[in-house]
């Protein structure tokens, strides 16, 4: 806004020469004037260097940052973590299917030794194994061996899930890969940041450019106006 009106002052004050009737003649006011114009598009200029010097310093520091996330993604194991990840879900589904089998083969093998030990309380005990009373307690006396081998291989195969899947947790690869999704979160905004800072920057450089026009143009301007200068009645006085 300063900017376009300063240019706008000097714009004016190139019409009021062009129509001055004696527009060959220049006082010390309009020089004044001019050297006013000329003072205030360098410090202009000035700011306008500072910020864009700002906006580059700005670039290159987020630049590097976003060079160091790439090195860390790099070496970060995501592919492995993620194939850990998948293989800890895994085995946490099959703890819960090999302990509900588990739970069913026991409860099977506690009835089958209920049922077992109905021969010691009756008299006949082994020598009627078709009586209708005690027909299913023989059949499970044959079956509890078998049965017993299935609990204790589940329970061997729970206790293998139940260990690996501990070596699993601790490794925190959830954490792991919550800090990596934060990295590539970072980066993101970084990116972001990045392009809208080269935007301002190249809006700055454009408006230092058409800054610097107008100041070499208002210098420029001067230049022609010192060899027509004429000092008004006032200021001859005062000299």
């Amino acid at each position: 806004k300063e900017i376009e009106q300063k240019r706008q002052t000097f714009r004016d004050l190139t019409i009021e020469l062009a129509m001055s009737d004696t527009p060959d003649i220049v006082t010390r006011s309009e020089v004044n004037i001019q050297e006013k114009v000329i003072a205030d598009l360098l410090t202009d200029e000035k700011e306008m260097k500072d910020k864009r010097d700002d906006l580059r310093n700005s670039i290159s520091e987020n630049q590097k940052k976003i060079d160091q996330i790439n090195l860390v993604k790099v070496e970060f194991p995501i592919k492995n973590l993620r194939e850990k990840l998948e293989t800890q879900k895994n085995l946490e589904k099959s703890l819960v299917e090999l302990r509900h089998a588990y739970n069913i083969r026991k409860t099977e093998l506690e009835r089958q030794e209920a049922s077992i030990s109905k021969l010691d309380e009756v008299p006949c005990g082994d020598k009627f194994p078709s009586c209708k009373f005690i027909k299913d307690s023989h059949d499970d006396k044959v079956k509890i061996e078998n049965q017993t081998s299935f609990v204790e291989k589940h329970l061997s195969l729970l206790e293998d899930t139940r260990r690996t899947l501990g070596i699993i947790l601790k490794e925190n690869i959830n954490k792991k890969i919550e800090k990596y999704n934060s990295i590539v979160e970072k980066e993101s905004k970084l990116s972001i940041a990045m392009s809208k800072l080269q935007i301002e920057l190249n809006n700055s450089i454009n408006d230092l450019n058409l800054i610097i026009s107008e100041r070499e143009s208002a210098q420029s301007l001067l230049i022609d106006m010192m060899p027509r200068l004429v000092e008004d009645s006032s200021t001859c006085k005062s000299s």
